[in-house]
């Protein structure tokens, strides 16, 4: 398994560690009610340096990542990051990724670490099919830090090796970066909360980690991680995405510019009938899991894709799909766990304000 720079700091803090996408990586440092705790009242900090980082710069930069993703990247303003699916040519998701409008001729993406190398070789083939002027760099040498919760932003400027004027004066905005020479900082992140993705050569990640260690904020992991991303109803490539599940049946139509002139997948999703609803409910006394059965009136009508145990509500939560030929009232679904069919409720916005 690969291992992100900051692997040898997640064994001396006694992390229980796990395969992720090729990758050994922290599940938990504590507990994941603490950890999710501190994300939801303080800060947290998350090694994401697995993610894939890329740069795409030239001439037709801006072109480029507007035909690869489903969003609208050219019309977006400088500084302005921006969510987008990669689809294939029938209109599946590839991947979900987010790209960063970092300069006038720059621009920086992020995929997920499973889907790097495939989502490398696809960009790799656009550019050369369609001749696009550009070069692509992967930033391999480059370490990742997501820094979430309310008071994010205050354990940010105490970053001795930040220019902490730069940071104070930024226009910071939700899914906005700015560049400090080699370091990338966003506002953005995967947990709900406010805070920010610190992008940054693999020695300046390490003694940002530190830093961050040594002024108190609790150390995260992807147990924490999952639990955050489905209490905001984020999905999560492998859950709620893959090829064979369009952006639309996810529920993801505002991240589809369908009045851009092309981009991959485009022509399928014009006619591609809708298969799947995506649903948000909780149970009570279970946790839902990934595969679990959705009944109504006794039949399958389709699968749970992401669950959890909520301890804000005191809840087993999750994210579904159903197929879009059943019709249903609010609360007659029921899912299927263990054999037993339990009541659902259903959740019309993210689970947590």
């Amino acid at each position: 398994m690969k291992k992100t720079k900051l692997h040898s700091q997640h064994l001396l803090a006694n992390a229980k560690m796990a395969p992720f996408g090729g990758w050994d990586m922290p599940i938990q440092y504590t507990s994941i009610k603490e950890e999710v705790n501190a994300v939801r009242t303080a800060a947290g900090m998350f090694d994401t340096s697995h993610m894939g980082i890329a740069i795409i710069d030239g001439d037709d930069h801006s072109e480029l990542t507007d035909y690869i993703q489903t969003n609208n990247f050219s019309g977006a303003p400088m500084g302005k990051a921006v969510y987008g699916l990669l689809c294939n040519e029938d209109g599946g998701v590839k991947d979900d990724l987010i790209s960063y409008k970092i300069a006038t001729d720059k621009t920086l993406i992020c995929v997920n670490a499973s889907n790097t190398e495939g989502d490398f070789q696809f960009i790799q083939k656009c550019i050369q099919d369609k001749k696009f002027k550009v070069g692509f760099h992967h930033l391999s040498n480059y370490g990742m830090i997501a820094l979430q919760g309310p008071n994010a932003m205050s354990e940010l400027i105490k970053l001795e090796s930040f220019n902490i004027d730069a940071v104070k004066n930024a226009d910071f905005k939700k899914m906005s970066v700015i560049v400090l020479g080699d370091i990338y900082l966003a506002r953005s992140g995967y947990t709900g909360e406010d805070g920010f993705e610190i992008f940054a050569p693999n020695d300046k990640i390490l003694s940002f980690w530190k830093s961050l260690e040594n002024n108190g904020v609790i150390k995260c992991g992807l147990g924490s991680r999952d639990v955050l991303r489905i209490e905001a109803a984020f999905p999560l490539y492998g859950h709620e995405l893959n090829e064979n599940i369009s952006p639309l049946d996810a529920g993801l139509e505002k991240f589809v510019d369908m009045n851009k002139s092309n981009f991959v997948g485009k022509a399928a999703l014009l006619t591609r009938p809708l298969t799947f609803r995506k649903i948000l409910f909780s149970i009570p006394e279970s946790i839902p899991r990934q595969g679990f059965e959705i009944i109504l009136e006794n039949k399958k009508v389709g699968e749970v894709t992401s669950g959890t145990l909520s301890s804000k509500l005191n809840a087993g939560i999750g994210m579904g799909l159903v197929n879009t030929g059943c019709s249903f009232a609010e609360n007659s679904l029921m899912i299927r766990v263990r054999n037993r069919d339990i009541p659902a409720k259903l959740h019309k916005r993210n689970f947590l304000k």
